[in-house]
């Protein structure tokens, strides 16, 4: 296998995680939020076995770090319909870092949603958070679904 960038390895790591998992169900949540010309936007895709099980998007709030915050929270709210193991993948390292408790959370607005987060991660009896750059494969599928969110509200 040739690797020519991130994306082919982020590829094939998760190809490999998959072939390392075949004996359990591997449920993985990619998260992402966005903000452009005054519209906020959030995305999300809860996979299983790296096969894309649910998905959504939709406007977001008033900044992207909020937007973030809204991705993850929609998506625990699916992710709990289906199982109650699994990794939320993102690629903001401020949510990321403060959802895992390596970083306070200052901003007010964030706070309420920060809170949000731990009240609905009770339904879990295992969630791990990791950071990944915006060229993982799925990140990139979640950040054009934002995209196409905003674009839809500027249209509107």
């Amino acid at each position: 296998m040739e690797f020519d960038g991130f994306t082919n390895l982020y590829l094939f790591l998760d190809h490999i995680s998959i072939i390392m998992n075949t004996d359990t169900n591997k449920f993985v949540l990619y998260t992402d939020g966005g903000w452009k010309d005054g519209v906020g936007a959030y995305a999300f895709f809860l996979t299983k076995n790296g096969e894309p099980l649910a998905s959504d998007s939709g406007k977001g709030l008033s900044t992207n770090n909020q937007c973030e915050y809204y991705a993850l929270i929609n998506g625990l709210t699916i992710a709990s319909r289906y199982t109650d193991d699994f990794l939320c993948v993102s690629d903001s390292q401020l949510m990321i870092n403060q959802v895992t408790g390596k970083w306070a959370v200052n901003d007010k607005a964030l706070q309420y949603l920060f809170k949000q987060v731990k009240v609905l991660e009770r339904a879990f009896t295992n969630i791990n958070y990791e950071w990944r750059e915006r060229c993982d494969p799925w990140i990139s599928k979640c950040d054009k679904m934002c995209d196409e969110a905003i674009k839809k509200e500027l249209i509107t």
